[in-house]
């Protein structure tokens, strides 16, 4: 009887230390939970302000008439770069309004040059991948 009774004693002294180590563990889960909840939420937040960062920096297309819209449109179409002196004789503008149009576009950065403009050439485009986003998302392809 007695042998029964302290191994008794020694069955529910071992289950005591089992349930502190697990309540140990579920504390310590319990932390960890509440720290990844805490960064997930700060990350949800770091979401959305980049979010709206993005569209802030994306350019809008009430800012641009079209005209403009073609000189993306003809750049996005070439899958290359472009002389911009050329497009804009292909659509009839004059130089200094071809001029005016680069560099809203280059303002907005949608275009970039390729290369070394010489005398009073408008030089060679490309469009940025900006450019390209701008072109897809307003049917410019």
């Amino acid at each position: 009887m007695a042998a029964t009774a302290t191994l008794s004693k020694d069955v529910i002294d071992l289950f005591e230390k089992k349930v502190a180590l697990l309540t140990e563990q579920i504390e310590s889960l319990t932390a960890a939970l509440e720290k990844s909840e805490s960064q997930k939420t700060d990350l949800r937040i770091k979401v959305i302000n980049l979010e709206q960062e993005l569209e802030r920096s994306r350019p809008k297309q009430a800012g641009l008439d079209d005209t403009a819209k073609k000189f993306v449109q003809a750049l996005f179409k070439s899958g290359s770069y472009l002389d911009f002196e050329y497009v804009a004789s292909m659509f009839g503008v004059p130089k200094g309004m071809a001029a005016y149009y680069r560099d809203i576009l280059a303002k907005a950065g949608m275009i970039r040059g390729t290369g070394v403009v010489m005398d009073d050439a408008l030089g060679s485009y490309e469009l940025t991948s900006r450019g390209r986003e701008f072109a897809v998302a307003n049917g410019l392809t």
